[in-house]
């Protein structure tokens, strides 16, 4: 068995782009979407030093 020696073709080469390009609309065409649903439970679950990174104050222990 060679190695190295077997080329790709063109159409494999286009087919992959073609994929990565799919696959990179349907993620802009979703995303959006999905964190406007999320990011409200997202950002319940992030803790106190996250709040603190993003200029938040930090909450009050009583």
């Amino acid at each position: 068995m060679e190695t190295g020696t077997e080329r790709v073709g063109g159409a494999v080469t286009l087919g992959l782009l073609a994929a990565w390009a799919v696959h990179d609309a349907e993620e802009l065409a979703t995303v959006p979407g999905w964190l406007r649903r999320n990011v409200p439970q997202l950002r319940s679950r992030t803790s106190p030093q996250a709040s603190r990174s993003r200029g938040q104050p930090r909450p009050r222990r009583t």
